[in-house]
């Protein structure tokens, strides 16, 4: 979608509602955005993708790693992915505050305020 598109992306799991517009990523000149959860984790429910060369060779390597440890969860090889790209890339990452990927069940470390994308966790019940 990302190259056919000739835009960036932003991807939110099937399961998520929009309470808002995502304005932060409005003109955005970041590469790359997620937010990252318990400290480090990345959360891939909410992830956007510029059009720029930078976020293609985050794409490559994520896609990559995926089709060569198909078992491995996508959101750590987008981890890993994000590590190799900046080692190696002037990648422009911007950290998406939790109001950005929600979920809606949990309490802990939810910053105040509404949530502009809020996630179900479908994948618990479907597994």
């Amino acid at each position: 979608v990302w190259q056919r598109s000739g835009r960036p992306v932003l991807w939110v799991d099937a399961d998520a509602v929009f309470h808002g517009l995502p304005e932060l990523l409005r003109g955005t000149e970041a590469d790359f955005a997620v937010h990252r959860c318990r400290g480090w984790q990345f959360a891939s429910g909410t992830i956007f993708f510029n059009q720029t060369p930078q976020a293609g060779v985050l794409l490559q390597r994520w896609l990559a790693r995926c089709r060569q440890f198909p078992r491995v969860w996508d959101q750590d090889h987008l981890d890993m992915a994000w590590e190799e790209t900046v080692a190696t890339h002037p990648l422009q990452t911007l950290w998406l505050p939790e109001s950005y990927c929600r979920i809606f069940d949990l309490h802990e470390g939810r910053s105040p305020g509404a949530a502009v994308i809020e996630h179900f966790q479908a994948s618990r019940r479907l597994k």
